[in-house]
């Protein structure tokens, strides 16, 4: 019995973090999916195609009530959390991670990478 479980620990414990991985790339999916296309994003006297984090909270809080199944499923931060800024702030640092956002020089400031 104790062989059977040494044996299965280690595809356990893959399956697990393969679905953890997965749900993280859906929550980064529905990140930019809420920032918008680089065509949406306004131009103003900031630097063009950039967004700013309450505008990106705004996007993401109003997708997020569009397609609250989706929401559930991908992990983001519910409305009424006290570490709904700091998560948000987190998955955008993953993002600029993966090469798919630029922080920009701006304070607040993001940017939607190029598709390569």
């Amino acid at each position: 019995m104790v062989d059977y479980i040494l044996k299965i620990v280690p595809d356990v414990f893959r399956a697990f973090v393969s679905t953890k991985r997965h749900k993280r790339e859906l929550l980064l999916e529905f990140v930019l999916d809420a920032i918008g296309m680089q065509e949406c994003l306004s131009s103003s006297h900031h630097e063009d195609g950039t967004v700013s984090f309450k505008t990106i909270d705004l996007r993401v809080r109003l997708l997020q009530e569009d397609e609250s199944d989706r929401a559930k499923r991908c992990g983001v931060p519910t409305v009424d959390d006290a570490m709904r800024t700091e998560k948000i702030r987190e998955i955008l640092r993953e993002l600029v991670s993966a090469g798919k956002l630029q922080r920009c020089r701006e304070a607040d400031r993001w940017k939607i990478c190029p598709a390569i």
